[in-house]
């Protein structure tokens, strides 16, 4: 979808089943963006909890009912995973349009008995560019940091019942504790779980491998593919090899996975095409390399609130590698006296 105006738009006129056979094939199609998705969940879920505030539903049997209606279209049940549900329909429209406006369907009608209007769920998306980074108050008083290249999507406000939010890129995460309603992160490959604790997400859509590192509390972890969880404490991490679906949990300090928090940029056995990348995020730069034998070097290093200048100087004088620079854009070659 084009806008988040035109996302909002197409769910309004879904939930009152409205949609054009266009926009329809257009808002199904949408779901192969996970933060589509993302923003979805969350709208159904403002939903369903401004109706039932709306009524103030007192029948405790019929509310779990409804509660276990709306669970199944929001993704808290259904495999734990709303990603399961809408993919499998995503691949046929038409059997898309069946099912989940059967399910829809049924909600709306329960829902609207109680006299329920709908409204929209205001959602926030704060992105840091290439070269920046920004520390984020949730509603609820969470405090997230985070890295270059990020983009973190929650509501205005959180439900009753549980804190849910996406993560794209990496961001420090100190959840303020609330035993009766989780805090959710949604990334494109996995969702961590908790209830108040401190930690580490990394999550850039361009690498090889997404992490969890805790620095305290408990956190559960969830591949989107698998049904299995890990549940990590301090000074653990978490590692998804996203090209083979294998994950790993390792035991040791995290402190190296928080350095980047206090400006500071960290490489270990790092391929150098991964190196590049991080490069490219932390300072707001385009990296072109001339000769393909430097992306098989791997760097271990640290670089402690250095411009661009004294990583590169390093690299010439560790790598025997020149560079140019022109503006945003970073020419590295192998030196000429090499060749």
């Amino acid at each position: 979808m084009k806008s988040k105006n035109a996302l909002d738009n197409h769910l309004v006129k879904y939930l009152n089943n409205k949609l054009s056979k266009d926009e329809f094939d257009e808002f199904i199609n949408g779901f192969e963006d996970p933060l589509v998705e993302a923003k979805y969940a969350l709208f159904l879920e403002g939903y369903f909890e401004q109706l039932l505030a709306q009524k103030e539903i007192t029948d405790g049997e019929k509310k779990a009912e409804l509660s276990k209606e709306a669970a199944m279209l929001t993704g808290a049940i259904a495999k734990g995973n709303q990603r399961y549900f809408l993919r499998k329909y995503s691949r046929a429209i038409g059997v898309a349009a069946s099912i989940s406006l059967v399910f829809i369907s049924v909600l709306m009608f329960r829902l609207l008995n109680y006299g329920g209007e709908l409204r929209q769920v205001e959602l926030i998306e704060q992105v840091t560019l290439g070269g920046e980074k920004s520390v984020v108050e949730l509603p609820d008083g969470s405090i997230v940091n985070m890295n270059a290249g990020s983009k973190l999507t929650y509501p205005k406000n959180f439900s009753s019942t549980h804190r849910t939010v996406s993560l794209e890129g990496e961001a420090f995460f100190d959840i303020a504790r609330d035993t009766l309603k989780p805090f959710h992160i949604q990334t494109k490959d996995m969702e961590v779980k908790v209830l108040g604790t401190s930690f580490n997400v990394s999550a850039y859509p361009e690498e090889d491998e997404t992490a969890v590192a805790v620095k305290s509390g408990k956190v559960a972890v969830a591949h989107q593919l698998s049904e299995k969880s890990h549940f990590l404490v301090k000074n653990q991490l978490y590692v998804l090899d996203k090209t083979t679906g294998e994950s790993s949990v390792f035991e040791r300090s995290i402190e190296q996975e928080l350095l980047w928090m206090s400006g500071v940029l960290t490489f270990e056995h790092s391929p150098f095409p991964k190196v590049k990348r991080m490069l490219e995020r932390w300072y707001d730069v385009e990296i072109y390399i001339t000769d393909n034998e430097i992306n098989s070097y791997k760097l271990t290093g640290t670089h402690a609130n250095e411009n661009i200048l004294a990583v590169l100087e390093s690299f010439k004088f560790a790598l025997d590698i020149d560079y140019k620079i022109e503006g945003r854009k970073v020419i590295l070659s192998k030196n000429i006296h090499d060749q």
